[in-house]
């Protein structure tokens, strides 16, 4: 990457303390998602104690581009700068090329300083950098709504349709909540973490987005009579309902509590005049993208950028992919929950995605 002409780089900021400017930039911002919303610092740093770099540019003493950077220190594995961990995307917001490679020059230059091992970019942009290595193996899955949840039914497919049927014949049904109950939340969420053998996020980081987005965040329980079975938290933001986290108990997937979960999403989404539903995050081909596909989702490209550095070949700082090449699933799976719901957190720290 060569100099940026034409831009004073003294208006560039590694440490961007005004939230109300960042805010107001990333809802005026095109690309400007919930996951750039400033208060995210504050919910990683609270809940895993990893430290941030707010970067931004001016322009006339506006704002013309942010881009907000996490470092994520792991011992023995090194250290990367990644924007932004545990989020789908979030990456650079700039007004033209210029301010953004102006700021990615920046990330670039704070990065080398770091001596972290690659500059990870997780966004909605195609663009790309010399250097820079794309994977293209993450989607994000998006139906569209309508002002009418009874016209997204129509549109949804009948093999869906059906599933919420046997659903509400079973005697499930779904509740909006607040924060009030995100215990219950949460012990669906760690038990299903818990059952595929992947560490769970801790309650502590619930809480915080509860705290720090309180207009954005959104929690749905799916009951059979009183029993609680399935749970999300969604994330709400412009004209986008967005659900990055959600678990169902096994002993009751033939009941389909997903499904009422859902549909539960789209009659909200639809009477709150939201446009889109956002099902989150998922890998092409898997199983996640496939029941998301079948609801009528478009899948949308996440693009992970990255930038590899002090001769490191591969992004390896990351310990799920260790955590998956050996047995450690096998073992967390028959493990009590009061042990995994201790240790999980604590393994989370490092798993970034």
């Amino acid at each position: 990457m060569g100099k940026t002409e034409g831009m004073n780089l003294g208006e560039i900021s590694l440490d961007f303390t005004e939230k109300d400017a960042w805010d107001s930039y990333v809802s005026n911002s095109p690309s400007g998602s919930v996951f750039h919303l400033y208060n995210w610092k504050d919910i990683i740093r609270e809940s895993y104690g990893h430290n941030s770099y707010y970067l931004s540019a001016k322009e006339n003493g506006h704002i013309a581009g942010i881009f907000p950077l996490y470092l994520m220190e792991i011992p023995f594995l090194g250290s990367s700068l990644i924007s932004s961990p545990y989020l789908d995307y979030a990456g650079i917001c700039a007004e033209n090329a210029e301010i953004r490679n102006t700021l990615l020059e920046k990330a670039v230059n704070l990065a080398q300083a770091k001596k972290v091992n690659y500059l990870n970019l997780r966004e909605l942009s195609q663009e790309s950098w010399p250097g820079i290595v794309t994977h293209l193996d993450k989607v994000t899955m998006e139906l569209e709504l309508d002002t009418k949840a009874d016209d997204v039914w129509k549109k949804i497919p009948p093999e869906r349709r059906n599933r919420i049927k046997k659903a509400e014949k079973a005697g499930l049904h779904a509740e909006a909540h607040g924060p009030e109950r995100l215990e219950d939340f949460y012990h669906i969420y760690s038990t299903n973490m818990r059952d595929l053998g992947s560490p769970a996020h801790s309650l502590l980081f619930f809480q915080k987005v509860f705290q720090y987005l309180p207009d954005n965040a959104q929690l749905f329980l799916v009951l059979q009579e009183r029993n609680i079975i399935g749970a999300a938290v969604c994330l709400k933001f412009k004209k986008t309902l967005t659900i990055p986290w959600v678990s169902s108990l096994r002993d009751y997937f033939h009941l389909y509590p997903n499904n009422i979960l859902y549909w539960e999403a789209i009659k909200f989404g639809c009477l709150n005049s939201y446009q889109i539903l956002d099902f989150g995050r998922s890998t092409m081909g898997s199983g996640t993208f496939e029941f998301k596909r079948r609801w009528g989702c478009q899948a949308k490209q996440i693009y992970w950028h990255y930038l590899m550095l002090n001769g490191c070949q591969a992004p390896q700082a990351d310990l799920k992919k260790l955590w998956y090449a050996g047995l450690a699933t096998n073992v967390w799976q028959h493990l009590p929950l009061s042990v995994t719901n201790i240790l999980g957190p604590l393994l989370r720290r490092y798993i970034s995605n």
